[in-house]
């Protein structure tokens, strides 16, 4: 989320997968440990608003010593210690005998990301987060208000309320996935209206741009004309899935 709402940079390489015997949670844990064993580089095709999928099979090192049942797998930004990004369980546990050899099929694995995610963004960062291509985030993003949910297609109305202009808006550090408007923001009085605000979108441009996140509010607000619409610090949440 800082890449995308807060311009921070992330560097991404490479990608490799992991294997787990049972649910790495979000610690990565219960990665195999054996002299065997070691995470495999692995790319994948370019993402869709459905996901990325990887590219060709990947080829684990023969399995020594003793057996081993693998559960989950995970990717990471590095051969070993590194970051997880993202962690899956597998259909059905895999009981590996020695001598196995653990393999990944060609497009075995689907990355995907939702969450309020738009269609434009949800291609590019999950290409920017397995390394296969960058996204170069806005400067500024900017909160619209709705009329409507934007949904992922970015077909909401926005709302027209005679002077309303889209708001520059920062955010805070995220904080185990989530993150909160780091000041208000005022859409000052309204010369038109009414128009009932039901939804929020962030978007990479004050006017036309791409919808980026989007979501509904706790409650909607009916605005008309001569009133004054403000987003309090911290009432805007945003949180990873």
């Amino acid at each position: 989320m800082s890449l995308v709402l807060r311009n921070t940079a992330w560097s991404r390489s490479a990608t490799y997968i992991a294997l787990h015997t049972s649910s790495p949670g979000d610690t990565g844990a219960n990665e195999v440990s054996a002299g065997w064993y070691v995470r495999k580089a692995i790319t994948f095709n370019a993402a869709t608003t459905s996901g990325a999928t990887n590219d060709g099979q990947v080829d684990f090192d023969e399995v020594e010593d003793s057996g081993l049942t693998v559960t989950h797998v995970s990717l990471w930004d590095a051969e070993s210690n590194g970051n997880m990004i993202w962690w899956k369980a597998l259909s059905s546990q895999r009981a590996l005998s020695i001598g196995a050899t653990p393999i990944i099929g060609d497009e075995a694995i689907t990355v995907t990301a939702g969450g309020g995610f738009s269609n434009y963004l949800i291609p590019k960062i999950i290409d920017h987060a397995l390394a296969t291509a960058a996204y170069s985030p806005a400067a500024t993003v900017y909160l619209a208000l709705y009329t409507s949910n934007p949904t992922a297609a970015d077909s909401g109305s926005e709302a027209t309320l005679g002077d309303y202009a889209r708001q520059a808006i920062a955010f805070d550090a995220p904080s185990s996935g989530v993150t909160q408007n780091t000041d208000e923001e005022s859409f000052g009085t309204a010369s038109s209206g009414p128009n009932t605000i039901t939804h929020w979108g962030i978007r990479d441009a004050s006017t036309s741009g791409n919808l980026l996140i989007f979501g509904a509010w706790n409650d909607s607000n009916v605005v008309a004309n001569g009133d004054v619409y403000k987003v309090p610090a911290g009432s805007l949440t945003i949180t990873a899935a």
